[in-house]
């Protein structure tokens, strides 16, 4: 949340047209979203909704951002996909989602920024080719890494289990040669 507010700060020079809309977004729907899925974090909750919870927080970040280039005249509707990129990297490498629904949410705000960047609030189509390059280079960079996150994890869960296993195995060959 804190992220995410202060890049606050560079709207009223890039995009000084739609200040207004872009604090508005900012810090009255993404930033409290944010903030409440930091509260919720801290309780019981949480460990039941957390997969749905995260990725829904990577969600809102990128469609708020996407909702900002819509609203932004040069240069912003341009060079703003750039913070699209940190959702993702964010949302796929720090945040403990699972590989699917980090497919589902990076695909699902790649889509909407095609929409924007072609159709709502279009962009010249040099710039569409290398904004695409980089964002879709980051889509596959984060699903692959998230990917691998959960694979590393779930080898160790069964890599555990088996210890777990062997040690009782151990314990009870122990009590039975006492």
């Amino acid at each position: 949340a804190i992220t995410y507010a202060s890049f606050g700060l560079l709207d009223s020079s890039i995009i000084p047209e739609a200040q207004g809309i872009a604090a508005w977004i900012r810090y009255a729907i993404v930033c409290p979203v944010l903030l409440g899925i930091i509260v919720l974090s801290y309780t019981a909750l949480f460990q039941r909704t957390a997969q749905f919870v995260l990725a829904a927080a990577m969600l809102v970040s990128g469609l708020g951002i996407v909702a900002m280039t819509a609203c932004a005249g040069e240069p912003g509707k341009s060079i703003y996909y750039a913070g699209l990129i940190l959702v993702i990297i964010i949302g796929s490498s720090l945040v403990p989602i699972r590989w699917m629904a980090v497919t589902a949410v990076a695909s699902l705000i790649f889509g909407s920024y095609q929409l924007v960047a072609m159709v709502i609030n279009p962009i010249p189509q040099q710039m569409l080719l290398n904004n695409d390059f980089f964002l879709l280079s980051s889509v596959v960079a984060g699903i692959g890494a998230s990917y691998l996150q959960e694979l590393k994890a779930r080898r160790i869960f069964i890599r555990d289990e088996g210890l777990r296993i062997a040690s009782q195995q151990s314990d009870q060959l122990r009590v039975k040669a006492e």
